[in-house]
């Protein structure tokens, strides 16, 4: 029987703390239900979510001991999780693009991270218009993003198409992400909408302009000092929607 490493107890953990939470109803914390079914999927996306880990020297030490460490395999994760208990002058932040259900619950689970943030992040129906699933469109109470240890970054940014590779995308207002390369996707969000510039007589303007995507982004940052107040350790979860 293959044992299981307390890391791997608290992910379990945290996933059955997600899944009771997402079967209430709570008005003040929206997305929950949304959370709980990604977390639940088996995701057509098998591509391994891409982790870092910067370590950032604290005060007293020398700017060479800056680091990155990119994990090839995020099952590596489990032996390079910075200790909330490490009492180096040393902070670190993780940072996570096209998060999996594996990967959030462990993060979870060994940070004890309020789901709500993960809940945030994956649900972007608020962007939406409120046709169905009221409940989880709308934004939390002010009095509740009080109590929150997390910030939730949206944006829209633009990108280049290139049609030749799908002649369908000239049809279409807007794009939903190859659910191959991203778990964000249909049916939570992250669309991009698609606009043809127009082209002008100018010289200074091209004759034939490549359409554009407006892409919805989403970055979650989440912070917490260690257990000695030396240092922190931060997560930075983003959202790959679409690519060009």
């Amino acid at each position: 029987m293959t044992s299981i490493t307390p890391p791997q107890k608290t992910a379990v953990t945290y996933r059955e703390r997600i899944k009771r939470l997402g079967k209430c109803n709570f008005p003040h914390w929206p997305g929950l239900t949304s959370l709980r079914i990604f977390t639940e999927t088996t995701h057509p996306c098998k591509d391994p979510p891409e982790v870092s880990i910067v370590n950032i020297p604290g005060e007293g030490s020398h700017a060479s001991e800056f680091s990155i460490t990119t994990l090839k395999d995020p099952q590596d994760l489990l032996g390079q999780l910075p200790s909330s208990a490490d009492t180096s002058p040393f902070s670190q932040l993780i940072i996570v693009e096209n998060i999996c259900p594996d990967t959030l619950t462990l993060l979870g689970g060994t940070y004890d991270i309020d789901p709500q943030f993960f809940a945030e992040h994956i649900n972007v129906l608020s962007w939406y218009q409120m046709f169905e699933t009221v409940p989880e469109r709308l934004p939390s109470l002010p009095s509740t993003k009080k109590a929150e240890d997390f910030l939730l970054l949206r944006y829209v940014s633009t990108r280049e198409l290139d049609e030749k590779d799908d002649a369908s995308i000239s049809a279409r207002s807007f794009i939903w992400p190859d659910e191959e390369k991203a778990r964000l996707g249909p049916p939570r969000g992250h669309s991009a909408g698609r606009l043809k510039p127009v082209s002008g007589q100018e010289t200074e303007f091209p004759q034939k302009s490549p359409p554009m995507a407006f892409t919805r982004q989403t970055i979650s940052v989440w912070c917490q000092p260690k257990t000695n107040c030396n240092g922190w350790i931060g997560m930075c979860s983003d959202a790959r929607p679409i690519e060009s």
